[in-house]
C-alpha cells in the first residue's frame, strides 16, 4: 500500500469517526461503515462502502439500511439500490485531502436526501424517468427533431448499432442496399407530458398493465389508437416524452406464438385484444444520433454553424483537422453540403500530419476527407472538390462562409481579390477565414475578411514576405526544406501547429455564425514558441488607404 493510500485511509476513518460512523467490515476490497446523515429532523441510517480511498474509481456507494425510511425515498435510486446522490464525474475529490472528500460526500447525500424526503419527489422522478425505466433494450433512432408518424427500422452495420429507426427518406444513407422486405414500420408518437413511472401500478410487464399506465398521460381514445392489438402485432412503437423516449415491444407467448404461427392478422389481434394481460412488454430505451442531436448533445445552446453552407479549401494538414471538427459542429448541415475543395493527392510525405491513414495513400485529399466526414455520420452533407478552388468561384460566391486553409499566399491573395473585387461591383462574395502556420510552427493565425471598414489580407500583406501581424520576432528565421525528386518543397513543423491552427479557424467560424455583424477579433494569433514569437494580441485592423485591392474599391464609389 503507498503511503498516499494508507493516509488517505487514516483520513477518511477519522472524518467518519467523529461524524459518528463506525467500521463495519473489508470484504473483496471494499471497505463499508455505518451511520446516519441527518435530514431536517429525521436521521437516515445509511451504509457507505468505499472500494478506492482515493476516490478515482468514483463517489463511494450509499445504501439505505432503514427499511421504513426507504418506503419513503422514491426518486435517486440506482438499480442496484444505491443512492444516485452525486455525479462522480463533476466531483473534484482531491486524493490528497481525503477526510474532507468523504465530507463532500456525505454532504452530497444530505442535500439529495433533503430534496427526495422534503422536496417534490415527483418532479425529480419525471426527471430521471429513464432509470426508472430499466430499458432491457437500447433502440438507435435518427430521426428529425419534430418527427411524428411512421419511420422505419433499418438494419445497418455501424460497430454496436446494429439496426436505426429513421425516416423513409435516410434510409438509404445508412444501408444502401436495404431493400423493402429489410424495412420494418414503427410508429412514432409524441407525448406532451413528462411520464412517471410511478403513476398508478407503473408500467407493467404486460400490454394490459401498460395500457392502463399510458392512460394517465393520454387521453383513453389515443391510448386506444396507440395501443390498437392490429397495430402492436404489426408495427414497433416509439413513444417521446419530454423527459426521455420509450420503445415498448409486445410479445405472445411461446405456445401461443406458435399456434397462431399461420394465422391471419386478424385471428391475432382478436387473440391480443382478449388477453392483454398475457402478452408480454419488454422495455426499450430510445438514443437519439440524429446529427442535429448529436452536435448540440454537450452544448449549452444549438450550434450556430447548423444551416450554414461552408466550404473549405485545402485539405492539408490543417484542412483535414477542421473538416471533421465543422462536421462534429454543425457544419455539414447547410441547404449545401460541406465543400471541400483540393485537388492534390494524399502522399506518404503527408502522413506525419494528416488525418488521413495510410489506406489513403494514391488518393485524391478531398475524397478520401469526405468519406472520413461522413463516416462520423451518414447524415452529414459533404462533397468532394478535386480541383483548383480558382476554377470554382462562382459556385463558392453561393455558400456562406469559406475557409482557406491551404497556407498558400498567392492563392489566398488571389481568392481575397476576387472577394473584393466582386464586392465593389456589388455581388456576393462571402467571408473568408485565412489559416496559416507560422515559422515551422512556431505560431498558428487566422484572419477573417468580411464586407466591412476592417482591413483585407492585402491590407495587412502589403508587400511581398511583409505581414503586419506577424508573430515572429525580427530575425527569426524560417526553415524550408527544397523540392527533392517525387516531393515538394515545404517548410517542415509537427503535428501540433495544425490542431491549433484548425481549432482557431473552427473558433473564428463559430463566433462569425453566432454573430455575423460583430464576429470577434478578425486577426487572431496563438503561439507555441514564446522564444521565436511577439505573440500580438487579437485586434482588428483597419483598411489600408494604399491597399491596392481596396484602393480599387474606393475608387469605385467614387
Amino acid at each position: 500500500m503507498s503511503g498516499l493510500v494508507e493516509q488517505a485511509w487514516s483520513d477518511i476513518h477519522l472524518a467518519l469517526r467523529e461524524r459518528g460512523f463506525s467500521f463495519e467490515a473489508t470484504r473483496r476490497g471494499i471497505t463499508t461503515y455505518r451511520g446516519a446523515v441527518k435530514s431536517g429532523r429525521l436521521e437516515v441510517a445509511v451504509r457507505l462502502a468505499i472500494e478506492d480511498p482515493l476516490m478515482t474509481m468514483g463517489s463511494p456507494k450509499i445504501w439505505i439500511i432503514d427499511p421504513d425510511m426507504l418506503k419513503r425515498i422514491r426518486a435517486h435510486l440506482n438499480t442496484d439500490g444505491t443512492l444516485c446522490y452525486a455525479d462522480a464525474g463533476l466531483e473534484e475529490y482531491d486524493p490528497y485531502d481525503a477526510g474532507r472528500a468523504i465530507l463532500r460526500a456525505l454532504q452530497s447525500v444530505r442535500e439529495t436526501l433533503a430534496i427526495v424526503l422534503h422536496g417534490s419527489a415527483a418532479a425529480d422522478v419525471e426527471r430521471e424517468f429513464l432509470a426508472y425505466w430499466k430499458a432491457e433494450r437500447l433502440i438507435f433512432t435518427d430521426l428529425p427533431s419534430d418527427f411524428t408518424g411512421e419511420a422505419k427500422t433499418c438494419p445497418c452495420d455501424c460497430g454496436m448499432i446494429r439496426s436505426i429507426v429513421t425516416t423513409p427518406e435516410r434510409v438509404a444513407r445508412w444501408n444502401p442496399r436495404a431493400g423493402i422486405a429489410d424495412l420494418k414500420p414503427v410508429r412514432t408518437i409524441r407525448i406532451e407530458r413528462p411520464l412517471n413511472p410511478l403513476a398508478g401500478d407503473g408500467p407493467g410487464k404486460s400490454l394490459g398493465s401498460f395500457r392502463r399506465w399510458l392512460s394517465h398521460f393520454l387521453a383513453e381514445g389515443d391510448v386506444r389508437r396507440i395501443l390498437a392489438a392490429k397495430l402492436i402485432d404489426r408495427s414497433g412503437l416509439i413513444l417521446l416524452a419530454p423527459n426521455g423516449g420509450i420503445s415498448p415491444a409486445f410479445d405472445l407467448p411461446p405456445a401461443i406464438k406458435k399456434a397462431f404461427k399461420h394465422s391471419t392478422v386478424e385471428r391475432r389481434a382478436q387473440w391480443i385484444a382478449r388477453h392483454e394481460e398475457e402478452v408480454v412488454m419488454s422495455r426499450g430505451e430510445i438514443s437519439a444520433i440524429a446529427l442535429e442531436e448529436v452536435v448540440n448533445a454537450r452544448l449549452a445552446t444549438p450550434s450556430p454553424l447548423i444551416g450554414k453552407s461552408i466550404a473549405v479549401v485545402g485539405c492539408g494538414a490543417v484542412g483535414s483537422r477542421l473538416i471533421l471538427d465543422l462536421v462534429r459542429c454543425g457544419g455539414a448541415q447547410g441547404e449545401r453540403p460541406l465543400l471541400l475543395v483540393d485537388p492534390d493527392t494524399f502522399s506518404p510525405a503527408n502522413l506525419a500530419r494528416h488525418t488521413l491513414p495510410l489506406a489513403a495513400l494514391g488518393r485524391c485529399k478531398a475524397v478520401a476527407m469526405a468519406e472520413e466526414a461522413v463516416r462520423l455520420h451518414p447524415d452529414a452533407s459533404v462533397e468532394a472538390a478535386p480541383t483548383s478552388a480558382l476554377k470554382l468561384l462562382e459556385r463558392l460566391a453561393g455558400y456562406d462562409l469559406i475557409v482557406d486553409a491551404t497556407g498558400y499566399n498567392p492563392l489566398a491573395l488571389r481568392l481575397n481579390d476576387e472577394a473584393v473585387g466582386r464586392r465593389r461591383k456589388g455581388r456576393r462574395f462571402p467571408p473568408i477565414v485565412h489559416a496559416a502556420v507560422h515559422g515551422n510552427g512556431a505560431a498558428v493565425q487566422t484572419i477573417l475578411v468580411t464586407d466591412s471598414a476592417h482591413a483585407c489580407l492585402k491590407c495587412l500583406r502589403p508587400e511581398h514576405g511583409m505581414l503586419k501581424a506577424d508573430p515572429l520576432r525580427p530575425g527569426a528565421q524560417t526553415m524550408i526544406r527544397p523540392a527533392a525528386c517525387g516531393d515538394g518543397g515545404h517548410i517542415p513543423y509537427a503535428a501540433p501547429a495544425p490542431a491549433m491552427a484548425a481549432a482557431l479557424a473552427l473558433q473564428a467560424a463559430l463566433e462569425w455564425a453566432a454573430n455575423t455583424e460583430v464576429p470577434g477579433h478578425r486577426v487572431r494569433t496563438r503561439v507555441l514558441d514564446l522564444e521565436r514569437t511577439n505573440a500580438p494580441r487579437d485586434r482588428n485592423w483597419a483598411k489600408d488607404l494604399n491597399c491596392p485591392a481596396c484602393r480599387s474599391q474606393a475608387a469605385d464609389a467614387t
